[in-house]
């Protein structure tokens, strides 16, 4: 499958568990299955002058894949409008069986390393893992593969028969799995290929269902596992990275390699898929252009007026380093969210609104940060304080170059007076913040789930020129995608695509806007 230049990632941030079924997953026992359905029901319609014969490609996956064995016969029986007595049905699961079996002996196990690579990576990264197989054959075939030291918990067609669980594609196989091991299905994974599984998966509500379509298969199977739930398609799980805890889960590229939003466009909409937008922007050099004094940079009609089109079919928040009111006040639009002091103070729509919980305890300081900032560097033509909130910003852009290192030392001075405080860098300006965990990455997040964004609906995009914007693209490297913004100061970024100016910003934005209607 084409995955485009969406990240696709499993990470120990947003789950603990991945759940695999067996067959077309881990082993190609698959392939074995369908030979083994298709010899039975050739034969059983053979014998009563029926047809068409069994399709082990349509067939199989539409009624048997993924289901409890007698399941799968009852479903593609009554598909053919055939009744037969129990005694029928329990004869040709046997028969089934037995045929698998000797197929099975002759034959081995056919691995999938691809997916098994897969298996192993999450575990090394701390994943939980659990194998969910309608087979009453999944610990033979486990065993076989080397596979049981590699699985914390399994759940095959004899436990689901031993503890009365329904099979796929009701999710009951899926939930005792993660029950089993004390979590939630939303911090779960579940990876399939079956349409049963899929939509077991999706019932079941677990966080992320991956459909592993299979290389060189038709187009229509992956068609079908996501019309069935699936909420990432791929052909196998090289296609998917998986993210360790604490793992920083954005790998930096060269500015220079990344493709321009604008031209890749269509690429980014196919992305998306069906989701709609979800839009988080900087202000000073990317609504805007970088000017010499934070008071010039004043948002341009023509972009307020995209902004306001933006607002009327996306979510769209405005995610700056100055304060919230002066943000809110320059960008002007009504109905956006504004977070304003990299995060520390939001507001939005429907009361949305929080404070930094424990930024107002450096409040004090931040008055004494200010003062001594005035004082030591009021000697010094150009240097500007800006006082914000919960910040101090100190801008050197109109420095003389011969002063700057007085400038910088005059800083470092005032910081190390207060160590409860961190210096970011920005263009042409340091930050005095608190240390506290909280950046434009942590913002987002919370905006996220405030607004109780559905990410298998929206895909957030975040759009930004500084350093600081980097903490934004490093959090939505999951599940969203980043823009930069250039203007070739950044030699290597977290970001997925570019842009070249607040002017392509606006463009991008238009162009989106007119191909969306």
């Amino acid at each position: 499958m084409d995955s485009g230049a969406f990240p696709r990632a499993v990470s120990r941030r947003q789950y603990d568990l991945v759940i695999f079924d067996l067959d077309g997953v881990l082993t190609d026992t698959a392939a074995l299955h369908a030979r083994a359905w298709t010899a039975l029901f050739d034969r059983f319609l053979t014998d009563r002058g029926l047809g068409p014969p069994f399709d082990p490609e349509l067939d199989y996956r539409r009624y048997v894949d993924g289901r409890p064995r007698l399941d799968g016969i009852r479903s593609f029986l009554a598909a053919r409008r055939i009744a037969v007595e129990p005694e029928t049905l329990d004869r040709l699961a046997a028969e089934k069986n037995a045929t698998f079996r000797s197929l099975l002996e002759a034959e081995g196990v056919p691995l999938l390393p691809v997916n098994i690579a897969f298996l192993r990576q999450v575990r090394a990264a701390g994943f939980r893992t659990a194998v969910v197989s309608a087979s009453r054959n999944a610990p033979a075939i486990l065993e076989a593969a080397g596979l049981l030291e590699a699985v914390d918990t399994l759940i095959s067609g004899v436990t689901s028969a031993q503890e009365g669980l329904a099979g796929k594609p009701a999710p009951d196989t899926f939930l005792a799995a993660a029950a089993r091991l004390g979590i939630e299905p939303s911090r779960a994974v579940v990876v399939e290929d079956a349409e049963a599984g899929v939509e077991a998966a999706r019932a079941g509500g677990f966080g992320l269902v991956i459909g592993i379509a299979g290389r060189g298969g038709p187009a229509a199977v992956g068609a079908a596992l996501a019309q069935r739930g699936a909420d990432l398609v791929v052909d196998d799980l090289s296609e998917v990275a998986v993210r360790a805890a604490g793992q920083d889960a954005a790998a930096l590229r060269p500015v220079t390699e990344l493709p321009s939003a604008l031209e890749g466009i269509e690429a980014l909409r196919a992305t998306a898929g069906k989701r709609s937008f979800a839009f988080f922007l900087d202000y000073d050099g990317t609504l805007t252009g970088i000017v010499e004094r934070p008071d010039l940079a004043v948002l341009a009609p023509e972009m307020r007026t995209v902004l306001t089109n933006l607002a009327s079919r996306f979510t769209v928040a405005v995610v700056s380093g100055r304060g919230l009111e002066d943000v809110r006040k320059l960008v002007g639009v009504p109905g956006l969210i504004y977070a304003g002091s990299h995060g520390f103070e939001i507001e939005g729509p429907a009361g949305l609104s929080v404070q930094a919980e424990h930024g107002t305890d450096y409040l004090p300081a931040l008055d004494a940060i200010e003062a001594a900032l005035r004082s030591g560097l009021e000697p010094l033509a150009g240097a500007l304080v800006e006082r914000k909130r919960f910040s101090v910003a100190v801008h050197y852009r109109l420095v003389a170059p011969d002063d700057q290192p007085r400038f910088e030392e005059v800083v470092d001075g005032v910081l190390a007076a207060h160590p409860e405080f961190r210096k970011g860098l920005g263009k042409k300006v340091y930050e005095l913040q608190p240390d506290i965990e909280w950046d434009k990455g942590r913002a987002v997040r919370w905006v996220i789930d405030a607004l109780r964004l559905d990410l298998r609906e929206v895909l957030p995009i975040y759009i930004g020129d500084d350093v600081t914007d980097e903490d934004a693209f490093r959090a939505l490297a999951d599940d969203g995608l980043g823009i930069l913004v250039r203007d070739g100061a950044a030699a290597r970024t977290a970001a997925r695509y570019t842009l070249a100016s607040p002017e392509e910003v606006g463009r991008f934005f238009a162009l989106l806007l007119e191909r969306d209607a």
